[in-house]
């Protein structure tokens, strides 16, 4: 009897040892691709190189006991070297604490950010302040990173905080009918508390407000003042002692402009509509000192003066501007900060404002 010891059984030996190893090995060892070791890499470029291997990460851990740094990969199952099928699904082990949500913060104050931040394992970042219109003063507007987003523990979270509404200019509305000036006030956002008080001023004019100029919140409250009495068919600043021809005098003889000027008059000349910032009506108006003025404004602002002749008495309060000819009354601006009070013409029975 042959035995392994002869010739021909030897090689039979070797053949059966060959075909044991081969089954042994495809029994442990998969017929796929090798993962490829992704071991001291950060978190993201490990997985993105896993995914370009063909593999995919099923599962991270983390361990906040070794000394690598943190965010690391420590290690991998499986190990690399070893073959797997396209797709196969690795678990790695990561180095430090694991990644905490960063919480909602949007129209916190100060006291529920803090408890927020700490409930997270997260820390403050830098602050900075914006007006807002729909949140409160010392409440968060924004935040980076935004809630939802994963960071490492002890992270900064940087704050965009409310320092309210901004500031906005006060109208001036001295001088304006009272429903004019609500209108005006309540435009700007503000609310409006109504005095009345006797004056000499014609009833339902404004003969003051406070604040009466600067910069106000949104929403704050401007009192104004509204005449109940006034001189019966006598214009608002007219003078019957003739001071308004006297201010007028004054302003033309020292050069001066920008002042507030009231007065009567009649008209000489109606001129033709110009067109010098905006279509404006003018007409020269004599004074009863001799005094000409033009008087114009933008028919875009107010309404037109119809049926408007030489011989009209027409009483007027604007801006006066110098020139040498005797002067210049615009009585509409376009104002949109309120500064110059509101101006108006009075003629045949009719206010324009």
């Amino acid at each position: 009897m042959r035995t392994c010891q002869g010739r021909p059984s030897s090689m039979k030996c070797r053949l059966y040892l060959i075909i044991v190893v081969f089954i042994l090995a495809s029994s442990t060892v998969g017929c796929g691709p090798t993962p490829p070791s992704v071991k001291g890499m950060e978190l993201m470029s490990a997985t993105a190189a896993l995914e370009s291997a063909g593999f995919r990460v099923s599962d991270v851990t983390y361990d906040e006991t070794v000394s690598e740094a943190t965010g690391t990969v420590i290690g991998q199952r499986p190990v690399a070297g070893q073959r797997a099928e396209n797709g196969s699904l690795v678990a790695l082990t990561v180095a430090g604490f694991p990644p905490v949500a960063t919480p909602n913060l949007a129209g916190l104050d100060e006291g529920e950010v803090s408890d927020a931040l700490a409930a997270a394992k997260l820390s403050l970042g830098q602050l900075t302040k914006s007006h807002s219109a729909s949140v409160a003063a010392g409440c968060v507007v924004s935040q980076v990173p935004v809630a939802g987003e994963l960071v490492a523990q002890g992270s900064p979270v940087v704050l965009v905080i409310s320092t309210g509404p901004e500031s906005v200019r006060i109208p001036i509305v001295k001088g304006r009918t009272e429903s004019r000036a609500k209108e005006r006030l309540k435009a700007a956002g503000f609310k409006v508390k109504i005095v009345r008080a006797g004056s000499s001023e014609e009833p339902g004019t404004v003969i003051a407000q406070k604040p009466s100029r600067g910069k106000a919140s949104p929403g704050s409250t401007i009192t104004i003042t509204v005449s109940t009495s006034g001189a019966s068919g006598q214009a608002s600043g007219d003078s019957a002692s003739g001071g308004s021809d006297e201010a007028a005098a004054r302003a033309f003889e020292q050069h001066k402009s920008g002042i507030q000027l009231k007065g009567e008059g009649t008209v000489t000349k109606v001129l033709a509509d110009d067109s010098d910032g905006g279509r404006h009506q003018r007409f020269i108006l004599r004074l009863a000192s001799g005094q000409t003025l033009l008087i114009a404004h933008n028919v875009d602002i107010a309404p037109r003066v119809p049926s408007l002749q030489s011989g009209d008495s027409v009483a007027f309060s604007g801006i006066y501007e110098w020139n040498s000819e005797g002067g210049v009354v615009h009585w509409t601006h376009r104002d949109p900060d309120g500064q110059h009070p509101a101006g108006w013409l009075k003629h045949d029975g009719s206010t324009y404002q």
